[in-house]
């Protein structure tokens, strides 16, 4: 099984547990791993470079093709090889990247990027709009089998008039539009280039990729962005947990991307290590949810008392878990409310709710109800959490782990309630929301249903990024916190775990997995 992100998003879902990302613990459980107490060496057996940065992590790489990346890691590597038309900076804003400014038809249905004069691939070819167009268009053509040719379907045509000049059409408005050209996939190509050896475009360019072993990267001389960066990153591909922490310490390994359960508390009580770890919150929100059509969930005064039954700092006290939620937009999406609030856990309250639904000593073990959790250390704590508050307040629940594979599709179709995380494919408010709260979505695991939330959902989807769009979302998001389909319980918090003398080590709320940035001294 693969140990990459949990990557349950709007398009596509690709397996991942591990502690590659403190919060997320693999399915197999914690895997043991060093107890030591000690300091990593200063040195290590290894002969790579001083300026070499080594990262272990326990996947392979699925694809290096820009058209095809799109879990985790393959997603990191493709990133640090490549710019777009734009990018998000640290907090998860669209910036300019390779296109230097843009504007926006009157009736919002074309827009027109204009192009850096100095962009060149690492061969030193100039990157024109030409190299934009190919990278979409093959993204949008059947035959390139691309998971990311959905995004694209409302681009109608694309026109390169100049070398600096990218025009694009639209069926209608699109406000996701930047976002869509700050993916990887729409990074420039060159005509006839090999999918399998990309050309770069960005900080580094890939010197070797031997499949389920190790990626190589060197620095582009020809990305002025890239001074300063290391000179090469040796990704070590498919090492079992145990063996990452172990290269670690013993001086193989620069960096991982997450610290071991078993080890988070100890190094985060050392102040000297402590200084070599970095946190971050990311756009992925915990939850439990509920099958709004099923008995006692289709009660209203019965999902309010599970709301006021959870105690969401439970969930953050978890090793590296996260940051209470407030919300069910995370931090980094721009119609994130850091205003708004949830009520504090009051059992008391929860009981009189259930009263009033009909339950005065609280729902009988006859009508339990059956909560879907994935067979991992990370959910079964946290499904455990909720079992023991709901069941304090009255609404007693059984536990079902299964696999992973079962649990992604089981949980939207079979199950009573569950606990789980969603982030977008990218920070838009509709992106995250419109795949799990439209009626007859795939996503639509609660089978909610409110016309109100439908048809402004509708209406957000067609007009400008702006105010008026992100107030609309609010509004949703205050009826969705009125009905409860879902019950937020935290933000997650990523971790990277680093040797001494390493720096420029990021957590990116979009990116996750930064490659780029990072020196070594």
């Amino acid at each position: 099984m693969s140990h990459n992100r949990v990557r349950i998003s709007r398009r596509r879902v690709t397996a991942v547990l591990g502690w590659a990302v403190a919060s997320a613990l693999p399915l197999s459980g914690c895997g043991g791993g060093s107890t030591s107490t000690s300091e990593p060496p200063a040195g290590g057996s290894g002969s790579a470079s001083a300026q070499t940065l080594r990262v272990a992590i326990p996947d392979d790489i699925s694809s290096l093709d820009p058209a095809k990346a799109f879990d985790t890691w393959s997603t990191a590597v493709v990133h640090a090889m490549t710019r777009r038309l734009v990018d998000y900076d640290v907090d998860a804003k669209i910036v300019p990247d390779l296109a230097e400014k843009w504007e926006q038809s009157a009736d919002g249905k074309t827009v027109t990027f204009h192009l850096r004069s100095d962009a060149k691939f690492a061969d030193g070819t100039p990157i024109d709009a030409k190299h934009f167009k190919a990278a979409i268009e093959r993204v949008q053509d059947p035959a390139t089998a691309s998971p990311g040719a959905s995004f694209y379907t409302g681009i109608t045509k694309l026109e390169a008039p100049d070398a600096k000049t990218l025009v694009i059409h639209l069926k209608a408005v699109d406000p996701t539009l930047l976002n869509l050209m700050g993916m990887t996939f729409a990074a420039p190509i060159q005509p006839g280039q090999d999918p399998a050896h990309p050309a770069a475009s960005g900080p580094y360019m890939l010197d070797e990729y031997r499949p389920g072993s190790s990626v190589r990267l060197k620095r582009n001389p020809n990305d002025p962005h890239a001074a300063g960066m290391v000179e090469q990153i040796d990704l070590q591909l498919s090492i079992a947990q145990p063996l990452q922490l172990t290269r670690f310490r013993s001086g193989e390994v620069d960096l991982l991307p997450g610290i071991p359960p078993a080890e988070y508390a100890r190094v985060m009580r050392d102040p000297k290590e402590k200084q070599q770890v970095v946190q971050g919150v990311v756009n992925q929100t915990w939850y439990f949810g509920v099958n709004v059509t099923r008995a006692p969930w289709n009660n209203p005064k019965v999902r309010k008392a599970a709301l006021l039954a959870l105690n969401r700092d439970t969930h953050v006290q978890f090793a590296g878990a996260g940051q209470a939620a407030n919300a069910i937009l995370p931090p980094h999406v721009p119609a994130y409310d850091a205003q708004r609030q949830l009520p504090a856990q009051n059992v008391a309250e929860a009981k009189k709710l259930l009263a009033e639904a009909g339950f005065p000593n609280g729902i009988p073990d006859s009508q339990k109800t059956v909560l879907w959790l994935a067979n991992s250390e990370q959910y079964q704590r946290h499904a455990q959490a909720i079992q023991s508050d709901l069941r304090a307040a009255g609404i007693p629940v059984d536990l079902r782990p299964v696999t992973f594979s079962e649990y992604r599709t089981g949980y939207r179709t079979k199950a009573d309630c569950w606990y789980g995380g969603w982030y977008p494919d990218f920070p838009d408010a509709g992106n995250f929301l419109e795949p799990v709260f439209t009626p007859g979505s795939g996503s639509n695991a609660a089978h909610y249903a409110n016309p109100k939330v439908a048809g402004l959902l509708t209406r957000a989807h067609s007009l400008k990024e702006g105010p008026e769009r992100q107030q609309l979302y609010h509004q949703i998001e205050d009826q969705l916190l009125e009905d409860l389909p879902w019950i937020p319980l935290y933000f997650e918090v990523e971790t990277r775990y680093f040797r001494p003398g390493v720096t420029g080590v990021t957590v990116h709320p979009v990116w996750r997995q930064m490659l780029t940035g990072i020196r070594k001294g």
